[in-house]
């Protein structure tokens, strides 16, 4: 009997969390995209393109790969001016190169992040972006 009164509690809150939409179906807004070699901003050919309502990595106008490895950043965890995710005492660890981050930084303590889409030099698309909102 406790452990079904303890799943229907989980499954009420679960309910309650909504999921917020991080992209509109529509264009790029609120998404920067940095490439390789390029400036934060510039969509070097079109790598990132939103075609019939679906976000795409598209390689199609490129004449050469040239490691132009990218990703394509989130406006700073807020939805509509509303802040949908925040952190307390983030911190790198748990692997190698998370230690190795740690290293260059100077310390594992974070102080900012992005959400952000790769593009690692293979063609993918999204047709939805969302993160579900979660009470405390």
């Amino acid at each position: 009997m406790l452990v079904a009164v303890a799943g229907l509690i989980g499954l009420a809150a679960a309910e309650e969390a909504r999921w917020e939409p991080l992209f509109n179906g529509k264009d790029l807004t609120g998404w920067t995209p940095k490439i390789r070699g390029c400036e934060a901003g510039e969509n070097f050919q079109h790598t990132f393109r939103v075609v019939d309502g679906v976000l795409k990595v598209d390689y199609s106008d490129y004449k050469a790969w040239d490691n132009r490895y990218g990703h394509l950043f989130y406006a700073k965890h807020f939805v509509n001016g509303i802040e949908v995710i925040s952190y307390s005492q983030p911190q790198y660890g748990g692997d190698a190169h998370a230690d190795e981050l740690a290293k260059v930084a100077g310390t594992k303590m974070l102080a900012d992040g992005y959400i952000c889409l790769q593009s690692e030099s293979h063609p993918v698309e999204f047709r939805k972006v969302e993160i579900q909102l979660l009470k405390p």
